[in-house]
């Protein structure tokens, strides 16, 4: 990939959506959620996706699981 930036964040609905009737993320576990996002997705994807990546809905809780993040 080129040295170009891509902009990655987390649904905020989605995101809402998970921590209803839970705990809420810590600036640190949201930055990490979304730098592992970004760096699972191919280069291709990060290209077609015109420099943006967002976690969606679907894709928190593996993501969450998978860093030891518990809500």
């Amino acid at each position: 990939m080129d040295d170009s930036e891509v902009l990655a964040g987390l649904s905020g609905s989605a995101l809402d959506e998970m921590q209803k009737g839970r705990r809420y993320l810590s600036r640190e576990e949201k930055i990490d959620v979304t730098i592992l996002h970004a760096q699972r997705q191919p280069e291709a994807e990060v290209a077609a996706a015109r420099q943006s990546l967002y976690v969606r809905a679907g894709e928190l809780t593996g993501l969450f699981r998978e860093l030891g993040i518990t809500t």
